[in-house]
């Protein structure tokens, strides 16, 4: 057999409790003890102490009798009455949980048993997490049962053969034995031994036919030994065992030739000698036979007679060293060589594991075929600002890049996906046309092949056979005379011939033009108008005439001819509302195909932005002034800068400026891009060069982001914008993506680079009509896409969307379109066709940030192919949702208490049971279950540490949260402090009694100083306990302060959990650390104690916060193990009481703030230097009066001393064997010896807090949040109100946490969680009734998923590769 177990010591119970019956009240009956027991009940009510005591006298008694159906009862009512009168984490309540546990077993009910533990392992190690250093010590004890009771129940479990059970806590002994005293320990060392044998009955018990757990066992197993090898090596031996049973007679050796050997011989009970050959069973566990007993069995007589009892029949394998070995080998006892032995054994182990893990995993799913991987070397190099990166694209990657990727791609992958995909589903290589490409032909030759290419991809892909209902533009038949113009100027040569306006010069209100047309290969002289067109107005009509015939025209297009009109000759214009005939599609089509060539050829490009408003003149007069090289566009900001008057209008005039109309057409991008010179900017009669505005941008965008962006720059929030900061910085950097888009775009490489992406990522791009989100950007794509978008505006706009999704994904290969675009066409079309009309809204480039936007990278598509109108995509299964959250509240206060409550379920970590049951890939990556806060993984551009979601509520900011708990702590520290000095005061009155008394060595005299100086050191005691009342009063206060845990965040208990609060707090009574006073004391001051209250009225506002029980809130219950545990870290039952009445009145503070809030000062704080200054103060006030406080006492206390210890000394020598002299001063000396423990105690105690005090000060003087503004604060709330209102939340089986995108508010349990090859997010998609097809939910953000590290995961580490098929 192996080395005896070593079993650990572990006490019954943590120390004596209130439970345990007194010696001299014997308990006989049963009716006696429920007798007791009621009447405890109603005497003191049902939360008493006393009801504990009689409880506890109830258990011992059935104890005694031998219920324990009935001891387990009683333990379960005691349990629950000590979370309510101790909380959760209390000695008391730890120590009753382990009975319960102890009856559990021997019941057992292991289950329960391990529940229960669980509960107490949790609530323990959240205060073990804590960072408070004193609460660490104090807790060191309870910590250290609760790893003996882990080891306590590993054993029990392991020896009713719950292997698995038993691994798991003895795992989690070890490591938190390994925490405290580090593995190599005696203790550590010890726990190991037991847990090698636990692997190893573990491994045993493993059927033959499943070898993963058995492999975990292995690496598990060689993990542990390689962390004890410095100081041990007997578990080595065990994992020679388990190499032996796993056939691996390599390792198996190497294991044996250890320095060390736990044998013991089955035969003859003798050690098995080291180096020597053994026998081990086949089929027993733990059967092992010595060299010298198997060389007599093999000399038996009788044949029939087993090696053991136990082995008839069974084979052995035959272990150790031969003689012929043993001079060479000797064992290994190198620990180098046995750490590199390990670290091979563990690498290939671990490949072995996760091979049968991922095995394992592919049969419960029903065995489906994996699919075939798809490898495309080709990628291309993208930017969602891309004309900042074409000198480096360049540099990277030929300027033909584009056309390379077009033939490699629809050549040569499009085939191979589409066979890969489909050929299951009847696809075959004669369903597209025989693609050779001349690989000597030109780039011109090219084209015209790949054209047709394209097609044929589309034609593959099909077309949808059920549109969306949609509602197209209003057309409007031309008057007779309209109709008459456009045909008098009919275009003669389609393709080469446009219409032009000569605008005539005048004045007034009337517009008078010319119509003619021109041929643009002669080179005409023109101008090219850009412009919104805007809406006809109800109340005006606007008109121009064109060769005497009155047309009606838009307001915009009016205000922008009068600005252009000339004074003296003619103004030749392009202006396509006017130039082409609207009502005309053939005209319309052939014009927008010509749309590169006319504004290449004009002359210029005027860009009309439209009226001017007030401030606009301040910014055309900044960008227009004289500019020299000592007058710098930041010289002059500087020079605004001390008119701060003046640079904030100069900033909203340029942001009004970004936010005009113009910006947002996406017509804009090639009306302005195309341009030959630089254009001119026009607002009003106001104009300015495109060069000064490149030439000032990045000056006035910084001072913008300075004074816009909460929790940045110089905290000048002054800017007076009604909207969220990131949709107008985004707008800026749009506005200067299209401001340098005109350079990149003149580059002769450009458009192999542009892709349609690029525009389609410009959300806040606004069309009119449908179809202009395709034909808007035509222009500025390469000659292949130009080619298959030819504008026809008779298309319905779902099947131009359908050839648009088809383009995006299957030849370009954009699969994150669905990210940009959430929202499903129609349930008409197919789940991959997006509506192009509504992409994603603003709050969401919240998120894009995990794309790093602006940034050069390498893109590569998602291997796929579309058919017959379905899309499929390669792609992992990750997970299925179980539990959906929607936050659909209809405000934000409403939304931050769901949230709220998400954060307390989103806290939870998976168990170990439901992760040995997980696919490897959650093992592999461990960062999917860490338990950061909602706001910090949903969002990277949260500038401040929140400490809590409910700070981001109107009324409330963190610095307010002083003000409120100051407001609530003073009161009782004030009263605390009055009681200490009454009784100081008492001392020093006393003292000059004393004082004035006879210093004669008489009998009389001693009798009359004696009391007074006992006296003096009752009062000193007294005083002493008020005194570390209030101390401890201060730590409570700092804890409150700093608390940033949902779990311990009373502002959100308090606003949104006050029921459930209040039963965890208000019953409390116990309290934690041990009393130093005496019963007389106590009771004075429990007095005093006792007569402290606070607010009695619960503030609320229902109708801020509606009080529903419904979504997240019916979810859960949150637990306040934290709080209960500091409220409960004092010396006796009135002082827990004290602090339960303080803790109450904050809370009805906090909830009635709210209303209080209403009244105050509408004036909004520029910064919160006050409240920074304030704690300062606030702090040093507090140690200024712990200090003096501290050394009154001890001046007094030595006072005292001296007064008393010369005299009593000369008493003592005069009266030596007087009996009654040495008596009293027997009891003076005990006196003395208590109060100067009292006083260590203090010191130590008053120390530790102004440590405390002194240690924040440095923290909150580094904070930057107090330089910011009300408004900051306000701002970024407003940020995550848009964000997180109206999201989908879930969970899944195997404990992921999700949110989903901006737009995805669909997801359902039972939904499944992919990640698609090359996609940042993971993906949420339905399966269809059609069980072999899915539909497209959206992508959704992963808590802790980052594709980087699970694209490095190993083959068996991932899920299985799919095909998914959508529809």
């Amino acid at each position: 057999m192996p080395s005896t177990l070593c079993r650990l010591p572990f006490p019954s119970r943590l120390h004596h409790t209130m439970h345990e019956v007194v010696a001299d009240e014997v308990v006989t009956d049963e009716a006696t003890c429920l007798q007791k027991l009621n009447n405890a009940k109603e005497t003191y009510g049902p939360y008493s102490l006393e009801v504990s005591l009689a409880l506890g006298k109830l258990c011992d008694f059935y104890k005694k009798i031998g219920e324990s159906a009935n001891v387990e009862s009683v333990l379960q009512q005691m349990l629950m009455l000590d979370e309510r009168t101790a909380g959760r984490t209390h000695s008391d309540t730890i120590a009753t949980s382990f009975s319960l546990t102890d009856v559990y077993i021997q019941r057992e009910k292991l289950t329960e048993s391990l529940s229960l533990l669980e509960r107490v392992v949790e609530s323990s190690r959240k205060l073990e997490a804590n960072t408070n250093s004193e609460i660490r010590v104090l807790h060191q004890t309870k910590m250290d049962v609760v790893r003996l009771m882990l080891y306590h129940l590993g054993l029990e479990f392991r020896n009713r053969n719950y292997h698995d059970g038993a691994v798991d806590l003895l795992e989690r002994a070890f490591e938190d034995f390994s925490r405290a005293l580090e593995d190599t320990h005696t203790t550590t060392i010890a726990i190991s031994k037991v847990l090698s044998f636990s692997y190893l009955q573990q491994f045993y018990q493993q059927p033959l036919r499943n070898d993963r757990p058995r492999y975990q066992c292995v690496v598990k197993l060689a993990q542990l030994c390689e962390r004890i090898l410095k100081v041990e090596r007997s578990p080595i031996w065990v994992l020679g065992l388990m190499c032996l049973r796993s056939n691996d007679a390599v390792n198996a050796s190497f294991a044996f030739k250890q320095p060390t050997n736990s044998g013991s011989c089955d035969v003859c009970k003798e050690r098995i000698k080291l180096y020597t050959r053994w026998l081990a069973c086949k089929s027993c566990l733990f059967v092992f036979v010595c060299d010298d007993c198997y060389l007599k069995w093999m000399a038996r007589t009788e044949q029939d007679k087993p090696i053991t009892t136990t082995c008839a029949g069974h084979s052995f394998y035959i272990l150790g060293v031969g003689d012929s070995d043993q001079a060479s080998n000797g064992g290994v006892e190198n620990e180098e060589q046995a750490r590199l032995w390990l670290r091979g054994l563990l690498d290939q182990k671990t490949k072995q594991a996760t091979t049968v893990a991922f095995l394992d995993y592919w049969e419960r799913l029903g065995k489906p075929e994996e699919l075939r991987e798809f490898r495309n070397p080709i990628y291309f190099l993208e930017s969602d600002s891309l004309p900042a990166h074409v000198d480096e694209v360049k540099a990277k990657a030929s300027p033909k890049q584009r056309l390379k990727w077009y033939k490699s791609w629809i050549t040569h992958s499009v085939p191979i996906l589409l066979g890969l995909f489909f050929a299951s589903k009847g696809f075959s290589n004669a369903e597209l046309p025989q693609w050779r490409l001349d690989e000597t032909a030109s780039d011109e030759d090219l084209q015209p092949a790949l054209i047709e290419h394209a097609y044929a991809v589309l034609h593959v892909a099909g077309k949808p056979t059920a549109l969306a209902v949609e509602v197209d533009m209003p057309r409007h038949e031309a008057e007779p005379v309209i109709h008459e113009l456009y045909q008098k100027h009919r275009i003669a040569t389609p393709g080469d011939t446009i219409r032009v306006l000569a605008l005539l010069p005048g004045e007034g209100p009337t517009l008078k033009a010319k119509m003619f047309c021109v041929d643009l290969s002669s080179g005409p002289i023109y101008e090219a108008l850009s412009y919104v067109w805007g809406g006809m107005e109800e109340d005006a009509s606007y008109f121009l005439d064109i060769d005497s015939t009155i047309m009606e025209i838009t307001p915009n297009l009016y205000h922008a001819l009068q600005a252009l009109r000339p004074r003296q000759s003619p103004r030749i214009l392009w202006v396509d509302a006017v130039c082409i005939n609207q009502n005309d599609n053939s005209d319309k089509e052939t014009q927008i195909c010509m749309m590169e060539k006319i504004y290449k050829t004009a002359n210029h490009v005027a860009v009309y932005l439209g009226e001017p408003v007030t401030i606009s003149a301040t910014l055309f007069s900044f960008l227009n002034r004289d500019v020299h090289e000592e007058n710098s566009a930041e010289k002059v900001v500087e020079g605004l800068g001390q008119d701060e008057s003046g640079i904030r209008q100069l900033l909203e005039a340029f942001v009004h400026f970004c936010h005009l109309p113009w910006w947002n057409r996406i017509w804009v991008q090639q009306e302005y891009s195309l341009a030959q010179t630089n254009p001119t900017f026009h607002l009003g009669h106001s104009s300015i060069h495109v060069s000064a505005l490149l030439r000032d941008w990045r000056v006035l965008q910084g001072e913008i982001a300075t004074h816009l962006v909460p929790f940045a720059g110089d905290y000048k929030l002054d800017l007076d914008v009604q909207m969220s900061w990131q949709p107008v910085m985004r707008q800026i950097l749009h506005v200067y993506g299209v401001l340098t888009l005109r350079s990149a775009h003149n580059r002769p490489e450009f458009p192999h680079l542009w892709l349609p992406r690029g525009v389609l990522k410009k959300v806040n791009l606004r069309c009119t009509n449908p179809r202009d989100r395709i034909y808007g950007m035509r222009s500025i794509l390469d000659p292949v896409a130009q080619a298959v978008f030819t504008p026809n505006y008779s298309e319905p706009v779902g099947t131009a969307f359908h050839k648009l999704a088809t383009w995006i994904l299957a030849v370009d290969g954009w699969q994150q379109v669905f990210w940009w675009y959430p929202y499903r066409l129609s349930p008409n079309m197919p789940s991959w066709v997006p509506d192009f009309t509504k992409p994603i809204p603003e709050a969401a480039f919240l998120e894009y940030n995990l794309f790093d936007y602006g940034k050069l990278r390498k893109s590569s598509p998602c291997p796929l192919a579309i058919r017959g109108g379905v899309l499929a995509m390669e792609g992992y299964l990750l997970d299925s949702v179980n539990h959906v959250y929607a936050i659909n509240q209809p405000n934000w206060p409403s939304t931050v208490r769901e949230l709220w409550f998400l954060e307390n379920i989103f806290a939870a970590t998976p168990s170990a049971v439901l992760l040995r049951k997980a696919p490897p890939v959650f093992k592999a990556l461990p960062m999917l279950h860490t338990r950061a806060l909602v706001r910090k993984w949903i969002s990277p551009t949260i500038k401040r540490d929140i400490e809590s979601i409910v700070f981001e509520l109107p009324p409330f900011n963190v610095f307010e949260k002083d003000d409120i708990l100051k407001s609530t702590f003073n009161p009782f520290s004030n009263e605390i402090k009055a009681a200490f000095k009454s009784h100081i005061s008492i001392c020093e009155s006393l003292v000059e009694q004393l004082r004035g008394l006879s210093r004669e060595i008489t009998l009389t005299t001693l009798q009359d100083r004696l009391p007074i100086s006992i006296q003096i050191h009752e009062h000193m005691r007294i005083a002493s306990a008020f005194m570390q009342i209030c101390t401890r009063l201060s730590t409570l206060y700092l804890f409150l302060q700093e608390s940033n845990h949902s779990a311990t965040d009373l502002f959100g208990a308090a606003l949104f959990d006050y029921p459930n609060l209040l039963d965890q707090v208000e019953h409390l009574r116990k309290s934690s650390l041990p009393c130093q006073y005496t019963k007389s004391q106590i009771s004075v001051v429990s007095i005093k104690l006792r007569n402290l209250k606070g607010s009695a009225e619960n503030g609320s506002a229902p109708d801020w916060i509606p009080n529903n029980e419904s979504g997240v809130v019916a979810q859960i219950q949150p637990c306040y193990e934290l709080l209960q545990h500091h409220i409960t870290a004092c010396e006796h039952e009135e002082e827990v009481q004290m602090r339960v009445r303080l803790i109450l009145s904050y809370a009805n503070a906090i909830r009635a703030f709210p209303d209080s809030a209403k009244t105050r000062s509408s004036t909004a704080h520029d910064s919160y230097h006050q409240y920074r200054d304030q704690q300062i103060v606030d702090r040093d006030a507090l140690m200024k009066t712990i200090a003096e406080d501290n050394d009154r006492q001890e001046t007094l206390r030595q006072m005292i001393f001296d007064e008393s210890r010369q005299y009593f000394e000369s008493v003592a020598a005069q009266f030596p064997d007087d009996e009654d002299v040495s008596a009293m001063l027997a009891r003076y000396q005990t006196v003395l010896e208590e109060g100067q423990t009292a006083s260590e105690t203090l010191k130590i105690t008053t120390e530790t807090a102004t440590t405390k005090l002194e240690d924040g000060k440095p923290d909150i003087l580094a904070n930057n949040m107090f330089h910011h503004s009300e408004k900051g604060f306000h701002r970024e709330s407003y940020e995550h109100a848009t964000s997180l209102s109206g999201r989908t939340f879930f969970s899944t089986e195997f404990g992921l946490v999700g949110m989903g995108c901006q737009g995805v508010s669909g997801i359902r349990v039972g939904d499944k969680v992919v990640v698609l090859k090359n996609t940042e997010f993971p993906m949420v998609v339905r399966e269809m009734k059609d069980k072999g097809y899915h539909e497209i939910v959206g992508y959704a953000i992963i808590r802790g998923f980052a594709y980087e590290e699970f694209e490095k995961l190993g083959r068996f580490e991932k899920p299985l590769r799919q095909a998914f098929y959508f529809r």
